[in-house]
């Protein structure tokens, strides 16, 4: 029986175009971007043996947009439950770490913390060829952005 985690990680796999758009509230700005996107998820085995003494599964899942050859890697790092636990996003000179749980069948919920600013984002399976992002980022309390994305298998 497949767990949680690989169910996400294998259904956000592929060549993607996104459209993002992101609110900025105080400036009243709205930014767009679209971009094509390949996403796959890395052979852990070596990562998970040497592992082994924890109760846990690490997956890696790596982007790079096609249009700007920029890469980034997601780490998740599981709980035995395989529905929540760390999650370390790199990117080009900045590394951020997280938590992550899976709220329903089709929901999975990222939090990042970065100084004074908290990052939330919900990610919606649709389709096995369609998901949505929708990130919360606040300053301290105040929400300052939001952002919506939509991804369609290529």
């Amino acid at each position: 029986m497949e767990n949680q985690i690989d169910y996400f990680l294998k259904q956000i796999e592929g060549r993607w175009i996104s459209q993002k758009t992101t609110y900025y509230m105080q400036k009243t700005k709205l930014y767009a971007n679209k971009s094509k996107n390949k996403i796959i998820t890395v052979n852990n085995k070596v990562a998970n043996t040497l592992m082994s003494s924890v109760d846990s599964n690490l997956y890696t899942l790596c982007n790079s947009n096609l249009n700007t050859n920029k890469n980034d890697s997601t780490l998740f790092l599981t709980d035995s439950s395989n529905k929540k636990g760390s999650i370390v996003k790199i990117k080009p000179f900045t590394k951020y770490n997280g938590i992550f749980k899976i709220d329903s069948n089709n929901c999975l919920k990222i939090e990042f913390t970065y100084n004074r600013i908290s990052y939330t984002e919900y990610l919606y399976l649709i389709t096995k060829n369609f998901h949505m992002h929708i990130s919360l980022i606040k300053l301290k309390s105040r929400y300052i952005a939001v952002t919506f994305t939509s991804c369609i298998k290529i």
